[in-house]
């Protein structure tokens, strides 16, 4: 097969593989690109950008099982990268965040245990259904308080 043929079948693949990313996601991208260079011609890219959208390329992300990346710049703005390879294609979502917006990066909890597996329980703290029998007890305790309160002789001087 000469480069023009594999050039052209890796245009093909991506351009599927676009196809149905885009009918499958929930977000869509300002734009996306389709290459597969001649000095390359059997390692196609797609490339879907986000204009100042972290929230839809999160989405995307989350939607195409994409691994995402962040990077500070020297100039202060932060270049946000998700990507995978699927069926020889390699998939980037991205977008820039110029300084001025540059987002903090919140973790939500299901990223922490995605990335730092299950988190124990910290000591001291009661687990699910503790709770609700240490209040049964406050309870019990505040009423024999409050009794005993009112019970209590008057101090006279």
């Amino acid at each position: 097969m000469n480069d023009n043929s594999t050039q052209r079948n890796s245009f093909m693949a991506a351009l599927s593989l676009a196809e149905q990313m885009i009918s499958e996601s929930q977000t869509l991208p300002t734009e996306f690109t389709v290459t597969a260079q001649p000095w390359s011609p059997a390692e196609p890219r797609l490339s879907f950008y986000f204009h100042d959208d972290i929230p839809g390329l999160r989405q995307f992300r989350d939607d195409q099982m994409l691994t995402e990346s962040m990077e500070t710049r020297s100039d202060g703005s932060v270049y946000i990268e998700a990507a995978r390879e699927v069926r020889g294609v390699r998939v980037v979502a991205w977008t820039l965040m110029p300084k001025s917006a540059a987002p903090v990066q919140v973790v939500t909890l299901s990223d922490a245990v995605a990335l730092l597996g299950a988190l124990p329980m910290p000591i001291g703290v009661p687990a699910p259904g503790e709770l609700a029998e240490q209040r049964h007890l406050m309870d019990a305790l505040d009423h024999v308080l409050e009794h005993l309160a009112d019970e209590r002789p008057a101090v006279q001087l």
